[in-house]
């Protein structure tokens, strides 16, 4: 079983209510989509890890 691990994502909501997504295919959880971000480096806040996160993601 996997350990649950912190994350921050990004929602960018179209003026359709649809959201921009990634497509995963990992391994180990199978073929998942979610929002950009991911989980913070040591001493980053929330906003801080999906800021970059985004940038990292999306340039």
């Amino acid at each position: 079983m996997r350990t649950p691990r912190q994350a921050a994502r990004v929602a960018f909501p179209d003026s359709t209510g649809s959201v921009f997504l990634f497509r995963y295919d990992d391994e180990e959880v199978g073929v998942h989509w979610a929002m950009p971000g991911g989980g913070p480096d040591p001493g980053e806040s929330p906003r801080q890890a999906a800021e970059r996160e985004l940038r990292e993601e999306t340039g």
